[in-house]
Order: C-alpha cells, then sequence, then structure tokens
C-alpha cells in the first residue's frame, strides 16, 4: 500500500472534495509475505479511516478510485476476492455509514460487476440517499484513463490547503496505509 502523511490546515477550510486513487495493496501484503487478497482486505480498514476522517473534517465528497477496467486483467481468483470483498464490507459498512450521514454514489461500468456486488452496492446506494454529509463516491470499472481526473482532485485538493509528504507516518508518528 502507498504509504502518506497527509495534515490538514486548520486555519482554513477543508477542501470539498478530495480524491484518492486506491493502488498497491497486493504489493504492500508481497511485501509483508502475505497473499495479495489480504492486502485488500488490509486496505478496507484504511478506507474506513479515511471516510471516517473525512466526514469529521467536515469534506463533501471522498472519491475513491477503487477498481480500474485494467484491474479486470488480473488473476481471475483475485477478481473474484475483490469483487465479494466489495459486496461483503459494502453490506457491513451501510449502517453505520447511515448513522455518520454518508451518502453512497458509484460511477464506472456496473454492468461488469457480479451481480451481488453491483446489488450490494445499489442498496447501499438506496438506503443513503437520504443522508446530507459526506458523499462516499466509489469507482469501479472504471476507464484507466480516468485517472488523470483523479490526480486532477487530488492536485486540486492538496493546492487549497493540504500539505502532501512522502514518508511513511502521520504527525503523531504512526504509519500511515494508503
Amino acid at each position: 500500500m502507498n504509504q502518506t502523511t497527509v495534515t490538514h490546515n486548520t486555519d482554513r477550510h477543508p477542501p470539498r472534495h478530495v480524491a484518492i486513487i486506491m493502488d498497491g495493496n497486493g504489493r504492500w501484503a508481497k511485501a509483508h509475505g502475505l497473499d495479495r487478497t489480504e492486502g485488500h482486505v488490509a486496505g478496507v480498514e484504511t478506507v474506513h479511516n479515511i471516510t471516517r476522517q473525512a466526514s469529521d473534517m467536515g469534506i463533501k465528497y471522498l472519491s475513491l478510485y477503487t477498481f480500474s477496467t485494467e484491474n479486470w486483467n488480473r488473476p481471475q481468483k483475485e477478481v473474484d476476492a475483490l469483487m465479494h470483498l466489495v459486496a461483503l464490507v459494502i453490506e457491513k459498512e451501510t449502517p453505520g455509514l447511515i448513522e455518520n450521514n454518508v451518502k453512497v454514489s458509484i460511477f464506472g461500468d456496473t454492468e461488469r460487476l457480479p451481480d451481488i456486488t453491483r446489488q450490494s452496492l445499489l442498496r447501499s446506494m438506496e438506503q443513503t440517499s437520504h443522508c446530507t454529509g459526506l458523499t462516499l463516491s466509489l469507482a469501479l470499472s472504471y476507464l484507466g484513463t480516468d485517472k488523470r481526473n483523479a490526480e486532477y482532485c487530488r492536485q486540486s485538493s492538496r493546492r487549497q490547503n493540504f500539505a502532501r509528504t512522502d514518508n511513511r507516518t502521520d504527525h503523531s508518528g504512526k504509519p500511515l496505509n494508503f
């Protein structure tokens, strides 16, 4: 997992939109002697923490570039595990998202997703549609060229009031796993 330190300048308002390209979970797992899918499972906790922090900071939109169309070329076992993980996690997390006033949206070619994954996401979108806090947008089966949009959003947010460094700890010295 890419590891990054992000600090927020409290003298300013938080950015309206933060976009994150989720990349490196499999490499992180391999570096730690684990199966690639275990890296994706570990990334779920990072997503949970990022979503909670973004909501607490008053960020309105958090876009997570989760699974690009290029990812369909991974080994079928890994793709199946990822799609199963998305379905399980969204089902498990939706009640907490509602409690925290987080609205779920998805974009990308959702027709390519397995039915169980797509249905879980659609249920979550429906159940959170009344929420007015953070909007959590999940990019699934999106074209790789869309990564440029995420990079633009990341750079835009960074210029507004975020400082990003590439060391591997947060402001308290605790490692971050992005």
